[in-house]
């Protein structure tokens, strides 16, 4: 049975029962279109791409082996926004490993308050944005999803030993970004303030621009 659902839940699923398919898809979707819309800038291809997957998931439910849902569908978002670029002109020569992972931060969505808010704001986008489309989706498996490392080594195609190095070369990256700032910044004294460490400072600010 997989994480996170209920025996209940995922029994009445198996046997075709729409309630438990709802409650499945309320509890998945909403992470899926965030995640899908770290590959591609359109709502509609995201949210279609969500619609085939959980209508193959309700066909083939009987034969479904999976343990960790959220893995299995993760994987299966990303094979489809694969599928979705390489049809595209413009990415009809897409690699084999993702060059364009780029997370959706919500900076413009915000209401900025005063001043500060926005030059804090600001800091920590162009901290985020210093990372490789590698390093952007390591990190946001690793500290956003919350996978471990042999789920990321999975999804990424890299063994597990490569995956732990590049969380640790992308962390190490932020760290020395962040040391180039100037002291009286808005996330130095915002980690003065808190009293965070450095790991800490950027971890808040994953969940600063990406909540």
């Amino acid at each position: 049975m997989p994480d996170n659902i209920s025996e209940l839940v995922w029994m009445n699923f198996l046997q075709g029962d729409s309630s438990a398919f709802a409650e499945i898809y309320n509890m998945y979707a909403d992470g899926m279109f965030a995640y899908g819309s770290c590959f591609i800038d359109d709502a509609e291809l995201v949210k279609d791409a969500i619609h085939d997957i959980f209508l193959r998931l309700y066909n083939n439910r009987t034969s479904v082996l999976t343990d960790n849902l959220k893995f299995y569908l993760l994987r299966a978002m990303k094979n489809e926004m694969y599928g979705i670029l390489r049809n595209k002109k413009e990415f009809c020569e897409v690699e084999e490993n993702f060059t364009f992972f780029s997370p959706v931060y919500s900076v413009e969505d915000m209401y900025i308050e005063n001043e500060e808010e926005a030059s804090l704001k600001k800091e920590v986008r162009l901290l985020l944005n210093s990372l490789t489309s590698r390093q952007k989706e390591v990190i946001y498996y690793r500290y956003m999803e919350n996978l471990s490392i042999q789920e990321i080594a999975g999804l990424m195609d890299m063994n597990y030993q490569s995956v732990q190095n590049l969380i640790q070369r992308s962390m190490e990256h932020l760290r020395k970004i962040y040391m180039a700032l100037p002291e009286k910044s808005q996330i130095e004294m915002r980690r003065t303030h808190l009293g965070m460490n450095d790991k800490e400072l950027l971890l808040a600010c994953l969940f600063f621009l990406m909540n």
